[in-house]
Formats: C-alpha cells, structure tokens, sequence
C-alpha cells in the first residue's frame, strides 16, 4: 500500500514536470506567432522582400517564402535549404493534445499573406525560452511545495479510510483463524462490506459441513469401537474359557468373528462413502447387469437360511449415473438387509419412470413403519437391539445414494419395499437387451 502511493506520487511529479516542459514549448510558439506580424509588418506594407529584419529582440531571424502551390518562391541568405512549410496557428494550439517534447534553439511559424503566399519565419528566441523556463521552474517548485503535503496528507487519509474500511474483515481473518477442530464457528457477516459476504457465507457453509464431517467421525469412532466391544469381550471370554478347560466352541469362534469382520467392512464402506461424493458420481453403469451380480452374491447367503431370492428386471438395460462399485455396493447391502430383517422370499424390480430409475426391493415380513423410516437410516440404529448386524447397512445404502444424486426409502410397510431411486444417464435412455 505505502508503495503504490509513493509510486503515484513520483509518477503525477514526472507527469507534471514533462506537461510543464511542453507548456514551454507551446508558449514559445504563441509567443512567436504574435511576433511574427510585427517582424513582418515593414514587408506586409511594402511587398519588399529587403525589408524583413535579419534579426528581431536580440535573435536571429531567417525567412521562407512559399507560393500559393507551395512552391518554394525565395529563401533568406544564410540558410541552406528552405524552412519547412508549416500550416499551423494561433488558433490551432488551443486544441493541440500532442505536441514534441523539444522543438530545438529555433521557433518556426507560418505567416499567411493576402494574395495567398505563406512567409515561413524561424527566429531564435534564447531570451523569451530563458524568461519562460525560469517562470516555469519557479511555478512548478510553488506546486511541488503544496503538492507533496497535500499528497502525503491525502495518502495518509486513504491509509486511514482503508485501515478502517477493512478492520471488519480483519477481524473476519482473526475469527476464521480461530477456528480449531473442535470449535466450528461461524464468521459474523454483520460487520462486513456487502461485497465481501457472499464469500463469508461460502466459508460458514464450509464450516457447518466441516463440523458435520467432524461430529460424523466422533460419531463413527464412538459407536464404532462400541460395536466392536462386544464381539471382541466374547472372544476374550471363550479364550479364558479354553485356558480353564481346554474347550472351544468353534462354530461360536468362527460366527464371532464373522461378526467382527462384518462390523470392520461395514464401518470401511461407511468411511469410504462419506468421501467419495464425487468420485462415485462421476460415471455411468448398466444398473440391470449390477442387480443381477449383487444376486449371485448373496444368492448362498439367502440359500443357507432356507429363503428365497428372485429378480424381475424385464428386457430393459437402463444405464444410471454412479461407478459399479457403488452401486453395487448399494444393492448388496439392501438385499442383506432384508435377509437380516425380512421374511419369505425376496424379490427384486426394475422399472424406468421419467428421468429416473426405480429399484425395488420387497420381502414378504412387515417392514419399517413410514413415519419413523428416518431412525432406520441413522448410523448404528437397529429395529431389534439384539439383531447381529451393527446398524450401519442403510446408513451406507443411503450416503451411497446421496453421492449418485439419487434417493432411497421405505415405499410400504406390509410388505417391506425398499425403493432406490437412481437417476438415468444424460443420453443413455433404457437399451433393450436380453436378461
């Protein structure tokens, strides 16, 4: 800031002194454009070229005489070759905006005679250009004199103006500094310019959603290591058991850890999903084709507790927006669901409305109630405290989902549905294909 006013300061006193430079010049031209009609009066009234003077007030004078055509007629003794013409006024430097830094020792003007001649004069005017200087200097020492207070007294208002313009903002630096982890707060915006609060308010928005992201981690860690405690303090159990008597229920062991293992994958899914917002959005997927792998995935699964599982896609192929890990993911951890939670047979449709496509997922057990679906998708909410599962399945289908740009719910309670919505990729309506 103290930089660039010193650089205007230093840049206005050159900007003044090259303006008075060419004031000097222009005033030796007006000058000499009045003195012209005075050096050549004895020749005006005669018609003599003799009577032109050699020199005028102590300079040199010399003489061109052009004709109408601007032909040269004649040229005084003592010059080389002719003045250049020149068609300039009195009148015409009044709206001259450029003219040459120095014209030199010698002023030239043209004197415009009745019968169409133009009588070129060069004189030196070392006298007038001393007298003209010297004023010069002296008035732009008198500026100088009230320019630089005025300039720095100016520099030092702007100084304050813009030190107390901007303490608010200041202010808003130190408030956003302040900001630790564990204390997400928002910059007040009531202070600010009005220029600068849209960006305020993009910096609170990214404070709540960091907060959000913090208390999600504290929430994860916490419910987390308590999903753990108990498969873990079983497996102590029957340890100290096996030191005591030397017997180990194995088949209890291996479902232990089975459910320890669950818990840590769901718990990296959930990690993952929270991350990947734009990642998993970022492609497109035959969501038919997806279904029928999350199937044969679980396909045992349902087989081993005597349960069935179908799906109804019909001949569409529709292409949804997400990566094929996601989505799978997302249908896989449905239909566990409703493997863990559900009764009789699982069935599965397809079916494209709009710009969207819906995924159903239906048992024959009495679902989730609607108006309390919310608590369902929760991190860590179970509909049966003593269910196996660590609560995590339709927190992650849902966080999966939000990330595709898309939904998921509870349609119906008896029978259970639980609907997906995807959004249908942009140009990639339902393609006919064999199932």
């Amino acid at each position: 800031m103290l930089v660039s006013m010193v650089v205007v300061i230093v840049v206005t006193v050159g900007c003044l002194s090259l303006y008075l430079h060419g004031t000097r010049d222009i005033l030796r031209r007006g000058l000499m454009h009045i003195q012209a009609k005075e050096i050549a009066a004895a020749f005006i009234a005669s018609g003599n070229i003799d009577h032109l003077p050699r020199e005028y007030a102590g300079g040199e004078v010399s003489y061109t005489l052009y004709g109408a055509d601007r032909e040269v007629l004649w040229v005084s003794s003592g010059r080389t070759r002719p003045l250049r013409y020149r068609d300039d006024t009195l009148e015409s430097l009044r709206w001259r905006f450029w003219h040459r830094l120095d014209v030199g020792r010698f002023i030239n003007v043209a004197l415009p005679l009745e019968d169409g001649r133009t009588l070129m004069i060069s004189r030196r005017d070392q006298n007038e250009r001393a007298a003209i200087e010297a004023l010069l200097d002296a008035r732009l020492k008198q500026s100088l004199v009230l320019a630089i207070p005025l300039a720095l007294t100016l520099a030092a208002l702007v100084w304050f103006l813009m030190a107390w313009a901007l303490a608010p903002v200041r202010r808003a630096a130190q408030a956003a500094e302040a900001i630790a982890p564990g204390q997400i707060r928002q910059i007040p915006e009531a202070p600010l310019p009005e220029e600068i609060r849209p960006l305020v308010r993009a910096l609170n928005r990214v404070a709540v959603r960091l907060g959000e992201s913090l208390e999600a981690e504290r929430e994860i860690l916490a419910n987390g290591a308590h999903e753990l405690r108990t498969p873990l303090t079983v497996l102590d159990l029957r340890l100290q058991k096996f030191e005591q008597d030397g017997q180990v229920d194995w088949p209890e062991v291996r479902e232990d850890l089975q459910r320890l293992r669950r818990v840590v994958e769901q718990l990296l899914q959930l990690a993952r999903s929270e991350d990947a917002a734009a990642t998993e959005a970022a492609g497109t997927c035959l969501l038919a084709a997806l279904v029928r792998e999350a199937v044969a995935g679980v396909y045992p699964l349902f087989e081993a507790e005597g349960r069935a599982v179908r799906a109804e896609l019909g001949n569409d192929e529709p292409r949804v927006c997400g990566t094929a890990d996601a989505v799978l993911e997302a249908v896989t951890n449905g239909l566990e669901n409703a493997l863990a939670h559900g009764r009789g047979t699982v069935c599965i449709r397809l079916s494209v409305v709009g710009a969207h496509v819906l995924l159903d997922i239906q048992d024959e057990g009495e679902g989730v109630p609607l108006e309390r679906q919310s608590e369902y998708f929760r991190r860590f909410h179970k509909g049966r405290q003593d269910s196996p599962g660590a609560g995590l399945g339709l927190a992650i289908v849902q966080r999966i989902m939000l990330n595709l740009g898309g939904t998921v719910e509870f349609v119906s309670c008896t029978p259970g549905i639980l609907r997906y919505r995807f959004p249908l990729a942009a140009g990639h309506g339902p393609e006919s294909a064999a199932v």
